[in-house]
C-alpha cells in the first residue's frame, strides 16, 4: 500500500485502491478495507478470497476480528474451483483462518464436476 493511500481515521486505518494482503493461506484482494486498530477487527469491502490450493470466492464484506482468527464473508458470494468452474453460491461464508476451515451459510456449494 502506498503511502498516498493510507489514511489515518482517529485509531482506525483505511485503505483504498487495490489492496492486498495474507491471512493463513489466503490471499486477500479489495478495493478498499478498514482496520478498527482499538478493536482488533478488520473490514474489507468487494473482496476476493484465494485459497491457491483450493478455490476462490468474490463476495461483498469480509468482516475479520485478529485476535480470534475468525471472519465472515457475506454478501452474493460466488465460490469458484482452481479450475474456473463455478462451484456454489451463496448470502454468507464463516471462515476459520487458523485451520483455513470454512462454513458455508444460505446456499448451495457443490463439488466441480470431475475431469472426463
Amino acid at each position: 500500500v502506498k503511502k498516498d493511500d493510507k489514511k489515518n481515521l482517529k485509531n482506525d486505518t483505511k485503505y483504498t485502491g487495490a489492496v492486498l494482503f495474507k491471512i493463513g493461506a489466503n490471499d486477500i484482494n479489495c478495493d478498499s478495507a478498514i482496520v478498527f486498530e482499538n478493536d482488533g477487527v478488520m473490514e474489507a469491502y468487494n473482496v476476493t478470497l484465494t485459497n491457491p490450493e483450493y478455490f476462490t470466492m468474490k463476495g461483498g464484506t469480509l468482516s475479520y476480528n485478529k485476535e480470534a482468527k475468525r471472519g465472515s464473508l457475506l454478501n452474493n458470494i460466488k465460490v469458484t474451483a482452481l479450475n474456473g468452474d463455478l462451484v456454489g453460491t451463496s448470502e454468507s461464508v464463516d471462515v476459520d483462518f487458523s485451520h483455513d476451515a470454512y462454513r458455508i451459510g444460505r446456499g448451495a456449494i457443490t463439488p466441480p464436476e470431475p475431469n472426463k
